[in-house]
């Protein structure tokens, strides 16, 4: 990705091939992350008791470095988080 790797919940999915707006490394031209713009999560937005999908298009972790999957969230001042899940 142009993000030092990271992709971007917050934007949809660039729609096919790997995310990621480095072009040059095999990218697609967006770092979008979200399955389709329903799944976007929207930064100020509170969510209670919902679910989203995110995708790594035509790649799975098999392909990835000692097949790992590093997740960050960004908390702010009065934001919380009870429950995270990864299937």
């Amino acid at each position: 990705s142009g993000q030092n790797g990271w992709l971007d919940c917050g934007v949809a999915y660039g729609g096919a091939g790997t995310p990621g707006s480095d072009t040059g490394n095999g990218g697609n031209g967006s770092d979008g992350c979200a399955f389709n713009s329903g799944q976007v999560i929207v930064d100020g937005t509170t969510y209670s008791n919902q679910s989203f999908t995110m995708t790594l298009g035509d790649q799975n972790l098999s392909s990835s470095y000692n097949n790992q999957l590093l997740v960050s969230i960004k908390l702010e001042s009065g934001d919380y988080l009870t429950k995270l899940e990864v299937e």
